[in-house]
């Protein structure tokens, strides 16, 4: 049980070490891709605009 934490863990520090370090992105902007909240943000930039 312990090995399956360990590596949910590991995957879940690089993932967001990925996007944190080659991306430049915040591990917030990170979230924010991975729920789509990032897409809907910039849908509602673009009606704004209009």
């Amino acid at each position: 049980m312990r090995a399956i934490a360990i590596i949910l863990i590991a995957a879940a520090l690089g993932y967001f070490g990925y996007y944190y370090t080659v991306e430049g992105r915040s591990p917030s902007a990170a979230i924010g891709e991975l729920t789509g909240e990032t897409a809907r943000a910039e849908a509602e930039a673009q009606r704004a605009a209009v």
